[in-house]
């Protein structure tokens, strides 16, 4: 493991410079639904399903998984009243 503050673990640097590299890599379609979902998602798996063959179609499909998956979860932690949605603060 490396010292590195920006290395947690994955095999590549979470740094804002390399985020925003890799968000310019993507096809526009996939770039403007990352950039219109509902979490500041990675970008780097979706890189690595474009040099793959992903189309960018396909990738904003993935994108949109992922928001709904995240909708459902709050809705969840809304109804049941924990984590953000906790009275008296977060969890």
């Amino acid at each position: 493991m490396t010292n590195d503050p920006n290395h947690h673990g994955g095999n590549y640097r979470t740094t804002r410079e390399a985020m925003m590299a890799t968000f310019d890599g993507l096809p526009p379609v996939a770039r403007e639904a990352l950039a219109n979902s509902v979490e500041d998602w990675v970008p780097q798996p979706l890189l690595t399903r474009y040099r793959r063959g992903m189309l960018g179609q396909e990738i904003a499909k993935v994108i949109a998984g992922w928001d709904a998956q995240e909708l459902t979860k709050r809705e969840n932690q809304r109804a049941r009243g924990i984590g953000v949605y906790k009275i008296g603060g977060r969890t």
